[in-house]
């Protein structure tokens, strides 16, 4: 079994065969692999009455494992072996005696359905693996759902965190044909799925990013208008809303970068849905924000117009269901920017978390053609 990891300065010493390779991620020089995990598989007579053993076959990575890595190597520099990923496309290879909705040799990828912290009644399983570049896994039956047969592999490990995410932003905006919704950071992966679901639904869109490929994408999901962003955003926000009497949604993956500017957009009585913020990473590099909201602003802007505000993280099952039946039914589409194989191990994190020229998930693929 192999696995990609952040490796710690000590693992040239410890495991000399490791072909190690530098890598930087934000201020931190860190080192990556393709490490041999010397693990015993389980087989069926051993696994829990519930549990199903998958073999990943590719895996990618989200906003917030670049947190999670840092966060790991910082905190044990010296010995720090992290594998990486949090969502994955595998293949079943054995299942509990339990289990009735899958068997050996169904494709699948993971379920992220979440409730809540709190009170959740034991619904809060939540992102399903923090370590999804594990070439083998074992999770619980609930926890998985079958690939439609028109994905492949590639599109199935960009997948399901996104479109949950974003299927449940967009259920939570209430948006009707003919509403008028505002993407921001509309370049960002959970974006791209939000617009997605939005064109699914007939909604008008407009765009905000600060992308050089902004005007492409507009273009591409059949945006009403695109408003750069960076100085003067808010200006050009409020004449874009001005001209249809303001926004029914904003959808915003960082609530802290826009909503200083996005809030008033809004109509009033309008849906602001955010599913994160910007500032997760606890490292004192420079952002390059325009703009920052305070917690005394969001909450003047949305009182004073009487907006309703929605966080939110994750989604349920029926979120991914309905991305699922989209996407098998042709309404949904996903962008895959590049695809990665062993040996490029460094050359696929750097691009998921330090390139701008980056649009779509960036996808590593234990075999099979690598595409550029």
């Amino acid at each position: 079994m192999k696995t990609i990891a952040i490796l710690g300065q000590q693992a040239q010493a410890l495991q000399p065969h490791l072909q190690l390779q530098p890598l930087r991620i934000k201020d931190i020089d860190l080192q990556c692999a393709l490490v041999p995990m010397p693990l015993a598989r389980p087989t069926a007579s051993q696994l829990g009455d519930q549990d199903v053993l998958v073999r990943v076959h590719a895996f990618s990575c989200n906003y917030r494992d670049q947190g999670l890595l840092l966060q790991a190597y910082s905190a044990d520099p010296r010995t720090c072996l992290w594998p990486v990923g949090s969502e994955f496309a595998g293949e079943v290879l054995a299942t509990g005696a339990g289990v009735t909705s899958l068997r050996p040799g169904d494709r699948v990828l993971g379920n992220h359905a979440y409730v809540g912290r709190y009170h959740a009644q034991g619904q809060n399983d939540g992102v399903i693996t923090n370590h999804a570049s594990l070439e083998e896994q074992v999770h619980p039956a609930r926890k998985l759902l079958r690939v439609p047969d028109v994905m492949d592999d590639v599109t199935a490990a960009a997948f399901s965190l996104g479109a949950q995410t974003a299927y449940s932003m967009v259920r939570k905006a209430r948006l009707q044909p003919g509403d008028h919704a505002l993407v921001m950071s509309a370049a960002a992966n959970t974006s791209l799925f939000v617009l997605g679901a939005l064109r699914a639904r007939g909604i008008e869109v407009t765009l905000c990013s600060s992308s050089p490929y902004a005007s492409q994408l507009a273009t591409r999901f059949g945006a009403r208008g695109l408003v750069p962003s960076g100085e003067g955003t808010a200006d050009r926000l409020l004449a874009a809303a001005t001209a249809i009497g303001g926004f029914d949604a904003v959808l915003d993956p960082f609530l802290d970068l826009n909503a200083v500017v996005a809030l008033p957009a809004l109509k009033p009585g309008g849906r602001y849905v955010s599913c994160g913020y910007l500032h997760q990473v606890a490292h004192a590099y420079d952002y390059r924000t325009p703009h920052f909201t305070g917690l005394s602003e969001l909450l003047s802007l949305g009182i004073l117009n009487n907006i309703e505000l929605h966080l939110n993280c994750l989604g349920h099952t029926d979120d991914l269901q309905r991305a699922l039946a989209d996407y098998e039914a042709g309404r949904l589409e996903i962008l895959v920017d590049t695809v990665f194989g062993p040996g490029q191990e460094a050359a696929f994190l750097r691009r998921t978390f330090e390139d701008r020229e980056r649009t779509g998930k960036v996808v590593y693929r234990y075999a099979g053609e690598v595409r550029a």
